[in-house]
């Protein structure tokens, strides 16, 4: 059946008034879906711009108190994406499946500082205040959602995840220039000593990435 297939079921029971029901109530889901992602791809990048992370142009907002500048990057980013896709048939499937392999790194980090500061109660919770559950809870579920998130990288396989070090290349540039024009830090160092390490690294595996990308 053609997609969606609802709408050739519906059609079977009720005639043609099924499958117009089912196209009309798939545009309105669509459009509600696409106005969300599109809102909320652009807090994303205005939180950022908060804490220094992204250019401050990012931080813009208009009289309805919506970022405007971030709202126009993000709509620009997707539309070349998606234009990209009428030219190549796997484009659009290699970019979802690249874009869900990039989640792993940030996920594998945060559970893994989940697990360290839960193995002492100094660091888990410093301020002695009182809560509901032991250090014991988190300890165990971050040490699985680890042992998760590197199974999902393991099945993801090791082609997407080089890739998506690349895009997270692309990125560094932009975080140099946000860190360098943000208020207070023109005379610190953009970088910390852990953060250069981890800078290397990235690069590293993204320039091996567009090596074997190019035999």
């Amino acid at each position: 059946m053609a997609s969606p297939s609802t709408g050739a079921l519906l059609a079977a029971i009720y005639g043609p008034i099924g499958r117009i029901i089912i196209g009309i109530s798939v545009i309105v889901a669509v459009l509600a879906s696409w106005l969300t992602w599109v809102l909320l791809l652009s807090e994303m990048p205005r939180a950022a711009a908060n804490t220094g992370s992204f250019p401050q142009s990012f931080k813009k907002v208009n009289k309805n108190n919506m970022p405007s500048y971030s709202i126009i990057v993000s709509t620009l980013v997707m539309q070349v994406i998606l234009f990209s896709t009428a030219f190549a048939g796997k484009a659009f499937n290699t970019m979802l499946t690249i874009v869900g392999t990039m989640t792993v790194p940030p996920y594998l980090i945060s559970m893994m500082y989940l697990f360290k500061i839960s193995l002492n109660e100094k660091s888990f919770n410093p301020t002695g205040a009182k809560i509901g559950f032991t250090r014991t809870r988190p300890l165990i579920y971050s040490g699985l959602a680890v042992l998760g998130t590197l199974y999902m990288g393991y099945s993801a396989g090791i082609k997407y995840t080089a890739l998506s070090f690349i895009i997270y290349a692309l990125g560094i540039p932009v975080y140099m220039w946000a860190r360098k024009h943000t208020a207070g830090q023109t005379t610190k160092a953009i970088f910390t000593k852990y953060e250069k390490i981890f800078v290397i690294c990235i690069l590293v595996v993204a320039v091996g990435s567009s090596l074997l990308m190019l035999r």
